[in-house]
């Protein structure tokens, strides 16, 4: 199947999953909990054996924005915040009840210094996830709100049943009205053009 952060179809991330499977620490989230929190360190990244976690971020007026996903197979983690020990940008939350495997920073530099081809792995992450933030920035930038809907739709077909439109408008910065228009014209062209 498919990740939701095409980040991890394009490199083969098994030998740092089994290395997380192996040395990280099972934890267990019920839908709703939260595995970190913006303005707080993160002190582990995880792997997401089960389940998935949606990332927010609460701006200066209390709003909260859906930034990012990330499900079954997948990484979860606030990197800046894991990277540099610092203050977190965003908060993880499960979505799902998810069944996580989490490294500690201290892991991770061992994974990095002293297993064969673990600085490469590590820079291929790091590469990959520069990459599809990149991307992110410049659909913001560069895309309609249609283009980011109908891009999400082709990437990811089956997202709407499983996250709220609510969420989806946020995650691709309209509010849920905007989408509203924007999935009702899409239905109308459909139609016109025989699809539906």
């Amino acid at each position: 199947m498919e990740s939701f952060n095409e980040y991890c179809d394009v490199v083969d991330f098994s030998a740092f999953t089994d290395f997380i499977l192996k040395e990280g620490k099972e934890i267990k989230l019920k839908r709703k909990e939260y595995f970190g929190h913006q303005d707080s360190i993160a002190r582990y990244g995880a792997y997401i054996k089960k389940g998935a976690v949606r990332y927010t971020r609460f701006d200066e007026e209390g709003k909260e924005h859906i930034v990012g996903y990330a499900f079954e197979n997948d990484f979860a983690c606030d990197l800046p915040s894991f990277i540099h020990d610092k203050p977190g940008l965003v908060n993880i939350q499960a979505i799902q009840d998810c069944i996580l495997y989490v490294i500690s920073h201290t892991q991770l530099n061992h994974y990095i210094e002293d297993v064969e081809g673990g600085e490469y792995m590590y820079r291929r992450i790091i590469e990959e996830y520069a990459t599809a933030m990149y991307k992110r920035l410049l659909s913001f930038y560069c895309e309609t709100p249609e283009q980011r809907y109908m891009q999400l739709l082709q990437d990811r077909p089956n997202l709407m049943k499983m996250i709220p439109l609510k969420e989806i408008a946020s995650f691709i910065g309209v509010t849920p009205e905007t989408l509203s228009h924007i999935r009702a014209r899409f239905k109308k062209d459909e139609k016109k053009s025989g699809l539906l």
